[in-house]
């Protein structure tokens, strides 16, 4: 069992896929695989990488505000709350 951790990520701030990286390896191993798996499937639901970020493992100019900002809208277009602190949650995860 893994010690409690809580981590915010701020999505506004991941603007290279270094970035998405560097959050991908600092988590995996300090949470639960179901938490980790979780957070790698909300990565991919707000950034979209391969079509957006790194397509064909070219680098593409992104902005982690716009993307961010585009998914939040989705969510309130469909009547969800854009943040959630719920480790259940699909919204933005939320790990801790």
């Amino acid at each position: 069992m893994h010690e409690e951790l809580d981590y915010e990520v701020d999505l506004e701030r991941i603007n290279t896929c270094a970035a998405m990286l560097d959050w991908i390896f600092q988590i995996a191993g300090k949470v639960e695989e179901y938490e980790f798996e979780n957070f790698v499937r909300a990565l991919h639901e707000i950034f979209h990488p391969q079509a957006k970020c790194c397509s064909h493992g070219v680098e593409k100019e992104f902005y982690g505000t716009q993307l961010a900002k585009e998914y939040a809208g989705k969510l309130t277009a469909h009547g969800k709350k854009p943040w959630s602190r719920d480790p259940k949650a699909m919204d933005v995860y939320y790990l801790g």
